[in-house]
């Protein structure tokens, strides 16, 4: 089914677009991250539903790639916190 392979191309370019965010110490939204992860989770059960395999797999990897940058906000945040802990207790 060409629908597939379309969806799934489109998939990889935004994969493809996510590696510098991936990358950076800037990231986006924690709540942009869990939502934008959440909803592609459910795209990609969707498209295995329909049969798109490809698209189902290009899904579920953007769909990590965007648990990554949620879990990386998380960590900063952490990490953030921990600094400003630390230089109150000096």
């Amino acid at each position: 089914m060409i629908q597939d392979y379309i969806i799934g191309i489109g998939n990889v370019i935004f994969g493809i677009a996510l590696i510098p965010s991936l990358l950076s110490d800037k990231k986006p939204s924690k709540w942009t991250s869990i939502s934008t992860s959440s909803v592609l989770f459910v795209f990609c059960g969707t498209f295995i539903s329909l049969d798109m395999g490809w698209s189902a797999i290009m899904s579920y990897i953007n769909a990590s790639f965007w648990a990554i940058l949620f879990g990386q906000q998380l960590n900063n945040e952490y990490n953030e916190r921990q600094r400003v802990k630390n230089l109150i207790t000096y």
